[in-house]
């Protein structure tokens, strides 16, 4: 459900240092968010997905045109990972602002602060979609799983009685069910005829 990816378009720096500072970012990045959250990962699976999704979003903030499609694929994956709620974005989005900007590689350059805060508004609104399908997905299930539920009870019911029909019915010896009130609810033939008797021979 929720394999560590790393985007092949999104290849680490090769300068060392970037390298090293990027690592940092991701590594920073996966341990405040498993402190809120919980995900179906290892920490070191965690921690090699989240430096995936950190190259994807610094080669976006390279890339020219700048498209802020890879911030919202991002939010969107944080999702997929499993329990990431509203904690699990606020702290992302507050390592990410301010490390995406901290990092030496988009310091020098102010256009790159105008991608971040959209890049930031991307990832958080592909998060708010993703999580509301996931909701909305999840009512779905559960209402299909109730529905069904109700349609197999009512098909053992209709099993149990026409089963207890069946054997009642062709039984030799006497059933009677009575009910709370001490009334006769059903009586098979074989005891109905019995109760006709004593009825007849009842004093008037």
């Amino acid at each position: 459900m929720t394999n560590p990816s790393r985007r092949p378009d999104a290849a680490p720096p090769a300068d060392t240092a970037a390298v090293r500072a990027r690592e940092a970012l991701s590594r920073k990045w996966s341990y405040l968010l498993s402190s809120v959250v919980m995900v179906a990962l290892r920490r070191d699976e965690l921690d090699a997905e989240l430096a995936g999704q950190l190259d994807a979003l610094c080669a976006a903030l390279h890339n020219e045109p700048f498209d802020p499609a890879p911030f919202e694929e991002v939010g969107e994956r944080l999702v997929a990972l499993g329990y990431v709620n509203e904690p699990g974005l606020k702290r992302t989005v507050d390592v990410l602002g301010k490390g995406l900007l901290g990092l030496e590689e988009f310091s020098a350059s102010k256009q790159h602060v105008v991608r971040v805060v959209g890049g930031i508004g991307a990832l958080t609104c592909g998060f708010t979609t993703a999580r509301a399908r996931a909701i909305l997905d999840q009512q779905e299930s559960m209402q299909r799983s109730l529905l069904k539920a109700a349609r197999d009870a009512q098909w053992d019911q209709r099993q149990s009685e026409a089963k207890f029909a069946g054997i009642a019915i062709s039984s030799t010896n006497g059933i009677l069910i009575v009910g709370l009130d001490g009334k006769v609810v059903w009586a098979n033939e074989a005891i109905g005829g019995i109760l006709g008797s004593v009825r007849n021979r009842a004093p008037g």
